[in-house]
């Protein structure tokens, strides 16, 4: 007997390419903001003590760019992809800044980088949708 195949039975390989590729996008924006931060340093617009927390406010806003990005492709967006766009944008970062630093060792701050990219990714596309949402409502009653 032949199995039936659902509707939603490609939706995992196609949830895993919006990731990726939000992801990437992500990295890519990340890259560009820190040769800005090179220059800004260079040219001593920015100081080193504020360094550590610049990096970190890059990293979040990527992962709620990679959240935004992943789920403004889909019809019907998940929030759960949304925060495995940002898991792997942390990830993908995390690994192609290693591979330039050519420092390989696994530390523990990837794990509140995780986190935090994971949440900032959520409340990103939450905030999308409750506008998105909102727009909607606001549409309808005016037809009304």
């Amino acid at each position: 007997m032949k199995r039936k195949r659902s509707k939603r039975s490609g939706d995992g390989a196609l949830s895993l390419m919006y990731m990726l590729r939000a992801a990437l996008i992500a990295c890519i924006i990340t890259g560009i903001l820190m040769i800005i931060l090179a220059f800004f340093l260079k040219w001593e617009w920015f100081s080193l003590e504020a360094l550590g927390i610049t990096n970190v406010v890059i990293k979040t806003l990527c992962a709620a760019l990679a959240g935004l990005v992943c789920t403004g492709a889909q019809k019907h967006p998940r929030l759960m992809d949304a925060g495995g766009a940002g898991v792997f944008y942390i990830l993908l970062s995390y690994l192609v800044f290693r591979l330039i630093e050519q420092d390989f060792s696994l530390r523990w701050e990837i794990l509140s980088d995780i986190v935090l990219a994971f949440v900032a990714a959520i409340a990103a596309a939450l905030i999308k949708n409750f506008v998105f949402d909102q727009r909607e409502e606001a549409k309808t009653m005016t037809k009304v």
